[in-house]
């Protein structure tokens, strides 16, 4: 169920309300599961994780409810949607340039030893900082790699699957 915490830390992170009480993770949580099983998708995500597409539906429908409910719009997009051949060396670059931005955040599959949806809150230097479900704080470059085949780095993130999020006004 790591894609739906990924989801509500998303938005949290990047409307500045985590932590403020205006927001109902556990309701979202609560649709978003009522979601997956209305579409006969919930068995599956339990057992085997939630599809890059998905997870965009998932991200879609609680960035709609967020926005009825406390407000602030969303901006959602897919840099490397469906582009499978696409330069792990671009991701970075990528993110470095959304992050520059304010009230943003992105959520990402990790691969590799850990299979997971992961959001990540902020970028200082190489290190992804995370607002992450499993406990996981941050990626560097000891415990995380843009390139499949570096094999000191298990764990790489899969670019057709980075979603990034932007807060924007309120509504």
């Amino acid at each position: 169920m790591c894609s739906l915490y990924a989801v509500i830390h998303a938005i949290e992170h990047s409307a500045n309300i985590s932590g403020t009480g205006m927001f109902h993770r556990k309701t979202l949580f609560n649709l978003m599961v009522h979601k997956l099983e209305k579409e006969g998708l919930l068995a599956k995500a339990v057992t085997y994780g939630v599809e890059i597409d998905d997870l965009s539906d998932l991200l879609s429908f609680g960035t709609h409810w967020a926005q009825r409910h406390i407000g602030t719009n969303f901006s959602i997009t897919r840099p490397f949607k469906g582009n499978f051949r696409q330069h792990d060396d671009r991701l970075m670059s990528v993110l470095n340039e959304h992050f520059s931005q304010t009230n943003t955040t992105a959520i990402v599959l990790i691969q590799g030893n850990l299979d997971h949806w992961t959001c990540i809150k902020s970028i200082e230097g190489s290190k992804l900082r995370l607002s992450d479900s499993y406990g996981l704080h941050h990626f560097s470059g000891s415990t995380f790699s843009t390139r499949r085949q570096h094999a000191a780095n298990p764990r790489y993130p899969v670019p057709d699957s980075l979603h990034l999020v932007r807060a924007t006004e309120k509504g």
